[in-house]
């Protein structure tokens, strides 16, 4: 039965916001260095993924709206980002909620001014590990992870992100399997799955099986819930 059915069509949206908070839509979030193909991996999925199950959200994208640039936001105060981040996970939630669909995004990172500033905040806020149901960490090897950082300088137009030398190869495979490692106790202690995938290793298909077996699973646990 779909919300509209629940609560009615013309419901206000705190009575959406309510549903969404109930319910708790199925996100799966996919993170990564950057540089992993974490966008190019949502793009994929959108074309392999049938958009009558599936939402697809570039995290970027509405977090820029919501901070009006992502400029503003990377120069904001610790818990003014948190705030921000956590109204990111809330909408893409809600949107999921409206439409009845799984949620794909792109996940939260450390910006390159926040791994060494006091205070630095974890990847994830609190109010994610509420949110997401899965999350996929795209591991890349190091070589092909500062090519793409050098590349991506020139496009993503954030460039301060993508600059920052890299003395020593082993520094950046000491931060992404620190980051994977992180990551994967977060999300256990919230509950939340958590896959590691090893890029070049795996297909897009295979990535894309992979979403499908946790819409299946979660689908199978909100049915036992009714029962």
């Amino acid at each position: 039965m779909s919300w509209s059915t629940r609560i009615g069509f013309n419901a206000p949206f705190d009575k959406v916001a309510e549903l969404t908070r109930a319910e708790r839509p199925l996100i799966i979030a996919i993170h990564g260095l950057p540089g992993c193909g974490k966008s190019y991996t949502l793009n994929k999925l959108s074309h392999i993924l049938p958009s009558k199950q599936y939402l697809f959200f570039e995290t970027s994208t509405i977090l820029s709206k919501l901070s009006r640039g992502l400029d503003r936001f990377e120069t904001a105060h610790a818990e003014q980002k948190m705030a921000l981040r956590a109204a990111t996970a809330q909408e893409i939630a809600r949107e999921c909620t409206v439409v009845d669909k799984a949620g794909i995004t792109t996940g939260f990172l450390y910006l390159s001014d926040e791994r060494h500033a006091e205070g630095a905040q974890d990847i994830d806020t609190p109010i994610d590990c509420s949110r997401y149901s899965c999350v996929l960490f795209l591991h890349v090897p190091v070589q092909v992870l500062i090519k793409r950082r050098m590349l991506g300088a020139e496009t993503t137009g954030r460039k301060h992100l993508h600059s920052v030398p890299i003395a020593e190869i082993n520094l950046l495979q000491q931060w992404q399997d620190a980051e994977c490692e992180r990551l994967s106790k977060v999300c256990k202690e919230g509950g939340v799955a958590f896959e590691r995938i090893d890029m070049g290793a795996v297909s897009f298909e295979e990535i894309a099986d992979l979403v499908r077996g946790v819409k299946r699973d979660w689908e199978s646990k909100e049915e036992a819930k009714k029962e």
